[in-house]
């Protein structure tokens, strides 16, 4: 564990243990002074508030760990041997099963880092589609692997004509005829990669362990997204979405960059861990982010909101420089860094986190006198930074 999260944790005891709540439950029961007992409520609303964000990298660093542990695990026990027939399945499922094939761990720049896995298990591998046969059911000739992209024949009139069930590896064909059917394999162990300007001929698969590239999409006609994508995903060039069923897991970022509107869109509900981004959406309407999210979330453009439900914690930033109301927007319960509302002109409507680990930041002129006074009573206890 960093030495920075230990610092956290020795805090966040030390602070609750200055609560007092023997002293607190005494004070309340005694009848004592009223406002005496509502600030010792905020203090303490306040603790625990700032906790919770530690409590979520504690609980992900902890499944980080032991993922770490089992790992090593196998690696001593292999002790640089091939893997064999005689390897157990359930190593076999940790050995194959992480995001990008057969993979170890990287802490990179933390023990909350979202780059957690590459590809450097120091294992010999014998026969990978005896392996996965094993673990998947699937006969060895529904199996390919990245090498086997490389015969454009093989690529195009089976891999992805839906004779492959499993892939294991990147694939990212260079050009595809969108004339034609493209069935992907159900499961690709690895990123995809797809040309494709049209879904009306795709077939992706239900799962993949890695990222979903799908850079020149123009549209989501006949769009249907994977249920599970163990990276992230890229829409880059949408400008529209309505009604899009995402997946129900996305692992990794969001990139929305060029979606001008979204409609009636439930964005994944579990693990989506980094960056969601739609720098230039304009009009958004019944859109619902994932519950807890570490990452930011870029509205840079966002002018229009209805119905807009955003995360109730979220270990990063929220942005927006053109929203000028916020009526028709849920802003999260706990922010663990800043949120930015630049283009804010009103309090109408706004009710703001109870607790901002940053700043909040708003244009002093473009709001009134009164609700300027207003802000101040009402947010207190959040760190309000006025850009003159």
């Amino acid at each position: 564990m960093a030495q920075e999260e230990c610092r956290d944790i020795k805090k966040m005891l030390k602070a609750m243990q200055n609560l007092k709540l023997e002293e607190f439950k005494t004070l309340i029961e005694s009848g004592g002074d009223i406002e005496n007992i509502r600030e010792r409520k905020r203090n303490i609303e306040q603790v625990f508030n700032t906790s919770s964000f530690l409590r979520l990298k504690l609980k992900r660093w902890e499944k980080v760990a032991k993922k770490t542990q089992r790992i090593q695990e196998i690696k001593k026990k292999i002790n640089g041997d091939r893997i064999t027939k005689d390897t157990p399945i359930n190593d076999l499922h940790i050995i194959y099963n992480n995001s990008g094939g057969v993979t170890g761990f990287k802490e990179g720049k933390g023990p909350f880092s979202l780059d957690t896995t590459y590809r450097n298990f120091p294992i010999d591998i014998h026969n990978f589609k005896e392996d996965i046969s094993r673990l998947t059911g699937f006969t060895e000739d529904q199996i390919s692997s990245y090498t086997e992209t490389k015969n454009k024949n093989f690529l195009e009139n089976t891999i992805l004509k839906g004779k492959i069930k499993y892939h294991y590896g990147n694939l990212s064909p260079e050009r595809i005829d969108e004339d034609k059917r493209i069935t992907c394999p159900e499961i690709v162990n690895g990123d995809l990669q797809l040309q494709v300007t049209s879904a009306k001929t795709l077939t992706l698969p239900k799962i993949i362990h890695g990222d979903l590239l799908l850079f020149y999409l123009l549209s989501t006609e006949k769009l249907v997204l994977p249920e599970t994508v163990n990276g992230s995903l890229c829409m880059s060039s949408l400008t529209e979405i309505d009604g899009l069923e995402f997946p129900k897991t996305v692992h990794g970022k969001l990139n929305l960059i060029g979606l001008e509107s979204v409609h009636n869109v439930v964005f994944p509900q579990d693990g989506v861990n980094g960056l969601i981004s739609m720098d230039r959406l304009k009009t958004a309407h019944t859109v619902q982010f994932p519950k807890t999210l570490i990452g930011s979330i870029h509205l840079f453009n966002l002018e229009k909101a209805t119905n807009i439900l955003l995360p109730e914690t979220i270990i990063g930033s929220i942005v927006t420089w053109e929203l000028k109301s916020a009526e028709g927007v849920t802003f999260p319960k706990t922010i663990d860094g800043d949120l930015i509302l630049l283009g804010l002109t009103t309090t109408d409507g706004l009710v703001l986190p109870d607790i901002v680990t940053g700043k909040v930041l708003i244009d002093r002129n473009k709001f009134s006198e009164e609700d300027l006074v207003i802000m101040e009573q009402k947010y207190s206890h959040l760190n309000i930074v006025y850009k003159e």
